[in-house]
């Protein structure tokens, strides 16, 4: 009896113990889980929240590498895990596609080889910045004139782009893009 009455408070103490010590780990478990990754960045790295001027400066400099059809400049804008869609008019129904970075990079690389003249016009930019700061939802008019050797081709496009800031750097990491308009003539003929 002594020694039973002796274990039962140590024994209390240590299921108190490792109670508390179960609720603490899960706590900071569940933190780790839930806390966004820029708050579990080291003390003094937090990234400032994105801007808008940030984010027109990052679409006019993908206009400009789009322009100048280098494609791996355009591409480097583009996350490892970024989706491009596109749904495109034709004659018996709208057809869609779906990239991931990869796909989309070469689909770039074989018109870039094909064309000889190419000219980008960009309107109506909407840029609505996230509430978590960096991320950001951009629309926008994209008009492209695209000569080929033996093709013109004009197309108006409406365009949601998703970017968001990682490790310091703004990232593309989704397009969706609805051709309104497809016009295609022989290249003699002006678009």
């Amino acid at each position: 009896m002594p020694l039973e009455r002796n274990l039962k408070p140590a024994l209390l103490r240590l299921r108190h113990r490792s109670v508390t010590w179960l609720r603490s780990s899960a706590c900071v478990i569940g933190l780790l889980i839930v806390m966004p990754a820029a708050a579990r960045l080291p003390a003094g790295t937090a990234q400032a929240p994105m801007t808008e001027p940030q984010v027109r400066a990052f679409l006019d400099s993908m206009d400009r590498a789009a322009e100048s059809l280098n494609t791996d400049a355009f591409m480097a804008n583009f996350s490892d895990d970024c989706i491009i869609t596109l749904e495109m008019p034709g004659p018996d129904g709208a057809h869609r596609f779906r990239w991931n970075k990869e796909e989309y990079a070469r689909q770039l690389e074989e018109s870039a080889e094909e064309t000889e003249d190419y000219a980008l016009e960009r309107t109506d930019t909407a840029i609505e910045l996230l509430p978590d700061g960096r991320s950001a939802r951009v629309t926008m008019m994209i008009t492209e004139t695209i000569r080929t050797y033996s093709r013109a081709i004009h197309t108006v496009t409406k365009e949601e782009t998703r970017l968001e800031l990682r490790n310091g750097k703004l990232i593309v990491t989704r397009v969706d893009d609805v051709v309104i308009t497809f016009e295609q003539r022989d290249a003699v003929d002006s678009v």
